[in-house]
């Protein structure tokens, strides 16, 4: 990049202004031109009726005439590119102090229908709005000061700024109650939220980005802030520490590194000069209206939680990436699918006989950790068929691992064999942030007795493993909720019905929930809670805190100023006249004149009369989370608020004493006390019991066939009723259960009980038994 044009002109005032038009492929040097009389104007473009914008873009207006042939052919190049070619820098006084910076645009090019010399309107903006147009791609734990620095970084300007030129400035002064106060610090890079809150997935698997637009406007609502160039620098700004008269800024470089923190005291007192500032005539005063409440919504509901969608794997499929994850608030993954064997006659050759087959699968999830890039963490679960538990815990480990998963068993024909069941399974809390990656393969097949089977002579088989699904939940358990904060004027001197909304977020401090802001104690990152301004005061929530601020700034009508004021100021300036501090809106400045033609808002902090609202839910669940995990219900969690207490009666059906348990239930809700351990032999019976619900069974003895009698299914209709065989139970010491005569058991007169650790569940329905449960072998 290099300057191609360039012109300098003195204002009225005696400020030197020089003007850059850089080209990223221009290579010669650079031509002077002549601006017309204003020099250029600089129009910021704040609301006129909301004194808290959170944005607040800038467009710059070059008066050029064009006199020579090269000016004709920048003409031409800039007609053929749009927004990618041509750059603005302009500096003020001797030593070149950065005034501006923007991107020219070539849709607001204005050019007027008379010969040379004619003058040539160049339209640059500041690039606040393109990012608009920008996806924010990050899915990393990122902080707020991170956010701002990558946000100027997406505009595209860096190529303006030498190494020494501020970049960008932060003045934030609210503190969590975990973090220790610092003059020396800036709070910004003390806290964080995970990007990955910003990213959706639609349903097609396919990733949907948040804008940087976007995700800045939320960022300055939640923190009370704006965000605007002046000066070259671009600024994150809390309005609250413009209240004050001095205010602490941090300022860094292009590169991100920190320039300075210091008190920062920049007011203009208004001495009637045009140097010194003077109000022009026909100036005027108005008023805004006071407010009623302020309002912000707080949207917890994770978008983004979708991984993968309907992923296909098979022999040749690789590993899926699943993204960056992360493990707080015991995050875990979701992981869902079909897995499908198969094996077909070819048509040649005998055909085989009948066979148990289970085709076996393993799923590999490896999460890569952020902090040391060459460990990772694989999920485990171990296959063990040679043993009586055929599947190990579940864990994470270092050293490379699988989670075992069968399809199930199946039995063959002669045209073959073809099983498909669908798996699902929730890991354990993920151990560390990182990229995530899965793959399913197919491991091998196994007979009843857990032996290798083989493919059977003049058979193809083929296996897959389809709709594999992945999900990031949390201990929020995907509940979705709205919260409403606001503050209310409850000052009697206002009749005021006005609402100031402003819109919704996606982050704030919500105790290591999903959206919730992380802040740095001093020795490790922990969920945020509660915040002040500066180091005094009581804490509160951050959404409280900021309707509170927002509203302490409208609870009285507010004073506005519109008109000129000549001055050779930059937009951020604060005036002091009539006894009072005025900060800017909106406005545009003339460079030739030193003019500003702009709105000012009396800044004036009242804080009696304000009440804080308790939050509202608008929607979802409210105080409710629910979630089962999956992991054989080892770490199933209710968390509720007053759902059940002591002594309470439900409809007059549930009474429930301090010590009481709602453990054991059969179906009826009737308490089970006991489980009956039965003992077989050869040749025994046993007849389940009215009052007998679970049976245990176990054998002793030689080998032979005992005999279970079930109770009359008609006498029972909804009863349930559950066995459970112990490593004793076999082919040769099996157990027949047999219902009453004229009931059946699945339609059969009677089925066998003849597995080791087998599991069966009876329902009783219509005068008959059927099976609704068996556990898989």
């Amino acid at each position: 990049m290099a300057v191609r044009l360039y012109s300098e002109f003195k204002s009225d005032t005696g400020q030197l202004f020089k003007i850059e038009i850089h080209d990223t492929d221009f290579t010669g040097t650079a031509t002077t031109f002549n601006v017309a009389g204003d020099g250029f104007t600089l129009n910021y473009e704040g609301a006129i009726d909301n004194i808290v914008s959170p944005i607040i873009g800038s467009e710059c207006v070059i008066s050029a005439y064009n006199t020579t042939s090269a000016f004709d052919l920048f003409i031409i190049d800039l007609k053929a590119h749009q927004e990618n070619r041509f750059f603005v820098r302009i500096y003020k006084d001797v030593a070149e102090n950065l005034f501006w910076t923007g991107i020219i645009t070539q849709d607001l090019i204005v050019v007027e229908d008379i010969d040379k010399p004619y003058i040539f309107k160049i339209s640059a903006t500041d690039g606040i709005g393109h990012l608009a147009n920008k996806e924010y791609t990050a899915t990393a734990l990122t902080t707020l000061n991170e956010l701002v620095f990558d946000a100027v970084d997406a505009i595209g300007l860096a190529d303006l700024y030498r190494t020494l030129d501020i970049y960008f400035a932060t003045s934030v002064n609210v503190w969590d109650s975990a973090q220790t106060y610092s003059t020396a610090e800036d709070v910004t890079t003390l806290t964080r939220f995970n990007a990955l809150i910003y990213k959706e997935v639609d349903n097609d698997g396919n990733p949907i980005y948040s804008t940087y637009l976007d995700i800045l406007r939320e960022m300055c609502i939640a923190f009370g802030a704006r965000f605007y160039q002046a000066d070259g620098i671009f600024h994150f700004e809390q309005y609250l520490e413009r209240v004050d008269s001095e205010r602490r800024v941090a300022k860094y470089y292009k590169d991100g590194i920190e320039e300075s923190i210091a008190l920062v005291d920049d007011d203009i007192t208004l001495d009637g000069t045009v140097v010194g500032g003077v109000r022009l005539a026909g100036n005027q005063f108005n008023f805004l209206p006071a407010l009623k409440k302020v309002q912000v919504s707080f949207n917890q509901e994770r978008m983004n939680n979708l991984l993968a969608n309907r992923l296909t794997f098979t022999g040749s499929t690789g590993p899926q990436l699943l993204g960056f994850v992360t493990d707080e608030n015991n995050a875990q993954l979701q992981v869902s699918g079909i897995l499908t064997y198969r094996f077909d006659y070819d048509g040649s050759g005998a055909t085989a006989g009948v066979e148990f087959y289970r085709p076996v699968f393993r799923v590999q999830i490896k999460v890569q950790d952020v902090s040391n890039p060459t460990t990772y963490y694989y999920l485990k679960r171990d296959w063990t068929p040679s043993g009586g538990q055929l599947y190990g815990a579940t864990s994470w480990t270092t050293t490379a691992s699988y989670y075992y998963v069968d399809a199930g068993m199946g039995k063959n024909n002669i045209d073959g064999l073809y099983i498909s069941n669908t798996f699902a399974f929730i890991t354990p809390p993920i151990p560390v942030d990182g990229d995530a990656t899965i793959d399913v393969d197919f491991y091998n097949i196994y007979d009843l007795s857990n032996a290798v089977q083989t493919v059977p002579t003049n058979y193809i088989a083929t296996n897959r493993a389809t709709e594999v699904t992945v999900s990031y939940i949390d201990e929020d358990g995907g509940v979705s909720d709205v919260t409403v904060y606001s503050s209310t004027n409850t000052s009697t001197d206002i009749n005021s019905n006005l609402i100031l909304d402003l819109g919704k977020i996606r982050v704030s401090d919500s105790n290591g929930l999903q959206g919730s802001f992380f802040v740095f104690n001093g020795s490790s990152w922990v969920p945020s809670t509660s915040w002040r301004r500066g180091n005094t005061g009581g804490y509160e929530s951050l959404l409280k805190l900021m309707t509170k601020e927002v509203l302490s700034l409208h609870k009285k009508p507010i004073e506005r100023y519109s008109g000129t004021i000549a001055g050779p100021f930059p937009f951020n300036k604060r005036y002091e006249f009539d006894s009072a501090y005025w900060l800017p809106m909106r406005g545009e400045y003339n460079a030739n004149f030193d003019e500003w033609q702009s709105d000012w808002f009396k800044i004036d902090r009242t804080t009696t009369d304000i009440s804080v609202d308790t939050p509202s839910d608008t929607g979802g669940s409210g105080n409710v989370s629910f979630r089962v995990s999956g992991q054989s219900g080892t770490d199933e969690v209710f968390v509720g608020t007053d759902v059940i207490t002591d002594n309470v009666d439900a409809a007059g059906t549930l009474d429930v004493a301090s010590d009481s348990t709602l453990n054991n239930l059969d179906h009826q809700g009737t308490l089970i006390e006991n489980i009956t351990d039965v003992t077989h032999s050869s040749g025994s019976s046993y007849t389940v019991q009215d009052t007998e619900y679970m049976i245990f069974n176990t054998w002793s003895g030689s080998n032979g066939t005992a005999t279970i009698d079930l109770p009359s299914a008609a006498d029972n209709e909804g009863r349930l009723l559950r066995f459970k065989s112990d490593g004793t139970i076999s082919a040769n010491t099996a157990i027949t259960v047999r219902p009453r005569s004229g009931e059946s058991v699945d339609g059969n007169g009677e089925f066998s009980f003849d597995r080791d650790y087998d599991g069966i569940m009876l329902l009783a329905h219509n005068s008959n038994w059927y099976i609704i449960q068996r556990k898989a072998k």
